[in-house]
């Protein structure tokens, strides 16, 4: 065999014995969706997609990491697909200009990122209202004031510069108290007697309002034992401020009907005054 020919068998006679190796390389990475420099206003749902690969290392088996300048960690436990495609929604970014990662390693340690910028623009807020008083349970007496207490709040202007408003489906509008500087509006006001559907309303200089409704019965005087004679003026109490007066009192001859039965001093079948 020629010299040549020798040495060429016996380099490929050495190189089959050695084995080839495999180069591991970094993930590759891209966000998607959204478009970079993409803006939203605040609470708005947005989906973050991104699309992963690896040489080596199928996408399932990648470790991924969502995150932002502005709030850090956003998620860092999620998996892409068997295509590679990895979705975080959020509706929780702060206000501001964010740029987004998301971060890819491999088994190996290997890693890559993707990164766009997204704006999240500042939306007004609505106030907000509760109804401190009448608390749960409680309910007006005919005649008698009553004190209403709400808490009102707002995140743009300062609270005493809102608008109350205090209304009933029955008496209407009946007060429209001015809040502290904590946001505390009250106002005491005497109802009709009957179930109110009352609305406790706030409204901001941006002409955005909050109600909160509550159910109130305000029972009528005729129905209330005053004197505490155990009569009322519905079961024939005459004289409901003096509970010596009511339908069983004894008649006397006093000048007034004690008895309730439309006679004065009729006593013993003799009737000084009234009407038979």
């Amino acid at each position: 065999m020629p010299r040549t020919s020798l040495f060429l068998v016996l380099a490929l006679a050495a190189c089959g014995d050695q084995k080839v190796g495999v180069y591991n390389t970094p993930p590759v990475v891209a966000i998607t969706s959204p478009a970079d420099g993409a803006s939203f206003d605040e609470a708005t749902q947005v989906d973050f997609t991104g699309l992963v690969s690896d040489g080596t290392t199928a996408p399932t088996e990648l470790l991924l990491a969502w995150s932002s300048d502005v709030d850090g960690t956003l998620a860092d436990t999620l998996v892409a697909d068997s295509s590679g495609v990895t979705i975080f929604t959020s509706a929780s970014l702060s206000v501001g200009n964010h740029t987004i990662t998301l971060m890819a390693t491999d088994p190996q340690g290997q890693q890559s990122l993707a990164a766009i910028g997204v704006v999240v623009n500042d939306v007004p807020d609505n106030p907000t209202i509760n109804v401190v008083h009448p608390a749960a349970g409680e309910s007006g007496v005919e005649g008698d004031s009553f004190e209403f207490v709400v808490q009102v709040g707002d995140e743009q202007q300062a609270l005493d510069t809102l608008l109350t408003d205090f209304a009933s489906d029955i008496d209407g509008s009946f007060c429209t108290p001015a809040p502290d500087s904590l946001g505390v509006a009250r106002c005491d006001a005497v109802l009709s007697a009957g179930d109110h559907h009352l609305t406790f309303t706030v409204t901001d200089a941006a002409g955005l309002t909050a109600v909160a409704d509550y159910y109130f019965t305000v029972t009528s005087g005729s129905i209330i034992d005053d004197d505490g004679d155990g009569w009322t003026e519905v079961q024939g109490d005459c004289n409901d401020g003096d509970a010596s007066v009511n339908p069983v009192a004894t008649e006397y001859y006093n000048g007034r009907d004690d008895d309730c039965d439309g006679l004065v001093d009729a006593v013993d079948g003799y009737l000084e005054t009234g009407a038979r």
